[in-house]
């Protein structure tokens, strides 16, 4: 019986949550008062850091191609860098603006086979799904530092994967009913 990438991948993050859960224990312990605290960062970059970018490299994928979507991944540093200043309301340093221009001109001329310079550019709808989910990925690296508080990187990732991993459970539910009513 074949399963979706929503089950598959709530099977595989269920594995790493119990894992980095027990990891916890060993090393750190639980501090409830650190998941209450953070409830709500963790909830959100959750949703969006985990089972966001998952989700949109699933669906993504679907019309992409993995070159393609490996090339639009390598712009998260950009969209961090973005968000980042954003939140701080701070400009980034010189060298990181020459980076977040002269990076997406390479990745642009790589994925378009050079046909950008000729004004000739075709992009999949999976192309446009994937950016989301780097923009997603972006938006919880930069959130875990802004908005989780108290937290250590291990309480701060098995938190996160716990409510990205539920997300994913239940994003996968309609498909999961779908193949079984099938088999």
């Amino acid at each position: 019986m074949s399963s979706s990438p929503w089950i598959a991948s709530f099977g595989r993050f269920t594995i790493a949550v119990i894992g980095t859960f027990v990891i916890l224990l060993l090393k750190e312990k639980v501090r409830w008062e650190v998941l209450s605290r953070n409830l709500l960062p963790f909830i959100v970059l959750g949703v969006i850091g985990v089972a966001g970018f998952n989700g949109s490299l699933f669906v993504g994928l679907q019309s992409s191609s993995p070159i393609t979507a490996s090339l639009i991944m390598a712009t998260t540093p950009i969209s961090a860098n973005i968000i980042e200043a954003t939140i701080n309301r701070k400009i980034p340093a010189t060298d990181r603006i020459v980076g977040m221009i002269v990076s997406p001109l390479g990745v642009s001329l790589v994925i378009t086979n050079g046909q950008i310079l000729s004004g000739r550019i075709d992009f999949a709808s999976g192309d446009l799904i994937i950016l989301g989910g780097s923009i997603g990925w972006a938006a919880y690296t930069v959130g875990a530092r802004a908005f989780v508080t108290d937290s250590t990187p291990l309480e701060t990732t098995t938190g996160t994967m716990l409510f990205g991993t539920l997300t994913l459970g239940l994003a996968g539910l309609p498909s999961h009913s779908n193949l079984r009513s099938r088999g």
